[in-house]
This record gives structure tokens, C-alpha cells and sequence, in this order.
């Protein structure tokens, strides 16, 4: 939080939100690493998680398996939203690795189809594109 406390301050973030997990790819690891990131964040951080606001709408191939022409396509309309209630203005999206970012902007344009103002992102690592 020494690092990023004060930018998180300055986006106004409203909620944390992990990236869903393919449910067989999650059954087989037995977690999700976004939630774990997302959850201890949310500890050092006092903003909630919203483990309830984005959902994964269909089971799509690991995109490490995939060329990168067809790792756009594989997440096209993969994510949805639960608008009950209010939703927040401005999230923060965690994802445990950044390879292309087909995965954060299909799920932000999910979020703001939705009525999200704001979606920025953390993520751990960062992979090579293939």
C-alpha cells in the first residue's frame, strides 16, 4: 500500500474485482490467485471485493495455449455483469498475469456496458506474448 495507496486514493476506487476463473480450471487448482490478490488487498487497502459483479458467461481455452490472433476471439462476450443494485463508479480489476490484455478489456467493457465509470487494473505479472 506504501506504493500504490495513494493512486488508488486519486481513481476513487469503489471496489476490487477479481477476474473469474474457468470453473474446471478452478475446481482442478482449488483457487482462484485474482481472489487471493484481490482479498488481501482488500485487507491492506479497506476496499471491498466484489467477487459477485463480474461473471465468466462461458468456459473459453487458457489463452496460453492459444496464438495471438485467436486469443482475442476466445474471450469475445465471455463476461457479463449482475446489476442489482448500485454499481460502483470506478473499479479496480485483478488479474494475475497480463499477457496481451484481451482478458482486462473484455472484462472492462463488460463492467462499463453495465454502467461502470471507471475500470483500471493491477495484475502481478506480466507474460510474453506468444
Amino acid at each position: 500500500m506504501r506504493r500504490y495507496g495513494k493512486l488508488l486514493e486519486k481513481w476513487e476506487i469503489e471496489a476490487i474485482v477479481p477476474i473469474p476463473m474457468n470453473r474446471k480450471k478452478k475446481h482442478q487448482r482449488g483457487f482462484n490467485q485474482a481472489e487471493v490478490l484481490a482479498d488481501r488487498l482488500s485487507e491492506l487497502s479497506g476496499i471491498p471485493v466484489r467477487k459477485d459483479l463480474l461473471i465468466r458467461t462461458r468456459q473459453t481455452e487458457a489463452q496460453k495455449t492459444l496464438s495471438r490472433n485467436k486469443r482475442k476471439g476466445n474471450l469475445e462476450r465471455s463476461f457479463s455483469t449482475k446489476t442489482e443494485g448500485r454499481l460502483p463508479d470506478s473499479v479496480l480489476l485483478i488479474d494475475d498475469i497480463y499477457t496481451t490484455g484481451n482478458t482486462i478489456n473484455e472484462a472492462a467493457k463488460a463492467l462499463k456496458k453495465a454502467g461502470v465509470r471507471n475500470a483500471f487494473f493491477f495484475t502481478i505479472s506480466v507474460g510474453q506474448d506468444i
